[in-house]
């Protein structure tokens, strides 16, 4: 008898069953979410002006990680942390997400804010002279919605030099002469110590030495701080550069930038083993003390010579993550602020934000070329910051208002002052 064969599937069920499996493959996206955002960007949308973006892009550009550039589960966007429908500022395609419920009330003034992953930040609060309280540390858990202070030693009290460095697993220090150092997120305090170098170590944190600049606003020394304990492990041969700026996060590559003069030219240099070793990029002829900062986002490099005070003297962008650097506008660029306020900020789109030294924010879609002002609602701005997973942006509304925000282009307002 001749052997049987099985019926034949015809195409079109075995090209349907093929697609159906290939879809249970795929992780779906968050569409109860985006729903939501895209229907409150339509109640806001009169609000937003004409460069706000839409909802469903601002989600979709939250889902990557600007500190890592690699895989893995993106973090929530900030915004998503806002169901009740806030105030909402923004123009150009910068968003701020207002506040949203009670406000946490820490004493003195905000003065540096970092955060190890959008939702664990921490932020310090300095008393000027003459005040009668110390400083305080303040933590949140959820991203800078609801937040926990705690003073640090009397000791601190009038101290306005002081710097917060924020190590993984609630690890912090506050560096400044004396130093106190936490291993549980800031809830206790001890004081902080030096231990012997140990050579270049992962984790370890260049750091500019508080006090330490001289009388035209650079000259830095620059020490290194290891995340176990953490502790102090000594300053760094900088190769002779007079420092004025000491980034305050590792780029993707970890590479930390530092910036500065030697020999009357700008000078920048990144280490990519904890200040170890130090490779410089010469930017040009220095007219006096200048103030060098980089900003790396994947292969786009940024860096910018500026006076200490902030006056822009030029722009330089990179195409191969900062090793060379092209001269992009001498002086301040066209449309531009005179003077910067902070860092600069690279967005996914290719764009690039920066904060003048007038309290407005600036966009730029040529590199620094030029650049245009971000207007529309958004508000008042001081300077802006990187932290380690993300930006901040200090006196919003000229007031004390601090800002978060992952990606540069959608923040969110902390519920803290």
């Amino acid at each position: 008898m001749p052997e049987s064969r099985p019926t034949p599937v015809p195409l079109d069920d075995r090209l349907a069953r093929g697609r159906s499996d290939l879809l249970d493959r795929i992780e779906q996206p968050p569409l109860d979410r985006i729903r939501h955002l895209a229907a409150r960007r339509r109640r806001h949308g009169r609000t937003l002006g004409t460069g706000a973006l839409a909802a469903v892009a601002v989600t979709l550009t939250l889902l990557v990680r600007p500190w890592t550039g690699g895989a893995g589960p993106a973090p929530a966007p900030p915004v998503a942390a806002d169901p009740t429908g806030g105030p909402i500022y923004g123009d150009a395609g910068i968003i701020i997400n207002g506040l949203t419920g009670p406000v946490t009330d820490v004493p003195g003034t905000i003065t540096d804010v970092e955060f190890t992953d959008p939702d664990h930040g921490y932020l310090l609060a300095e008393c000027g002279e003459g005040a009668t309280c110390p400083a305080s540390v303040a933590r949140t858990e959820d991203g800078g919605v609801n937040w926990q202070v705690t003073e640090l030693p009397d000791a601190t009290r009038g101290r306005t030099d002081l710097d917060l460095l924020a190590f993984p697993d609630g690890r912090l220090a506050v560096a400044g002469g004396t130093s106190y150092v936490s291993t549980d997120g800031g809830r206790t305090w001890q004081l902080g110590g030096r231990a012997k170098p140990l050579g270049p170590q992962p984790g370890d944190r260049p750091v500019r030495q508080p006090g330490s600049r001289g009388a035209d606003g650079c000259g830095y020394g620059v020490s290194i701080w290891h995340p176990d304990a953490p502790v102090e492990l000594g300053p760094v041969d900088t190769l002779g550069i007079s420092v004025c700026w000491v980034a305050s996060d590792a780029t993707a590559d970890g590479g930390w930038w530092i910036g500065g003069t030697r020999d009357g030219q700008a000078v920048a240099a990144v280490s990519r083993d904890g200040g170890g070793t130090w490779t410089e990029t010469t930017l040009g002829p220095a007219a006096g003390p200048a103030r060098v900062q980089v900003a790396v986002l994947g292969g786009r490099a940024y860096a910018v010579v500026t006076s200490p005070d902030g006056e822009i003297r030029g722009f330089f962008h990179s195409v191969d993550a900062g090793r060379t650097f092209t001269p992009v506008a001498a002086g301040p660029p066209a449309g531009g602020p005179g003077h910067l306020a902070g860092e600069l900020v690279p967005l996914f789109d290719g764009r690039l934000l920066v904060a003048g030294a007038d309290n407005r924010w600036y966009v730029s879609s040529d590199d620094g070329a030029s650049f245009g002002r971000a207007a529309g609602n958004l508000p008042t701005v001081g300077r802006l910051a990187r932290t380690n997973s993300g930006y901040v942006a200090y006196q919003l509304f000229s007031n004390g208002w601090v800002a978060y925000s992952v990606d540069g282009a959608t923040w969110r307002k902390l519920q803290i002052r």
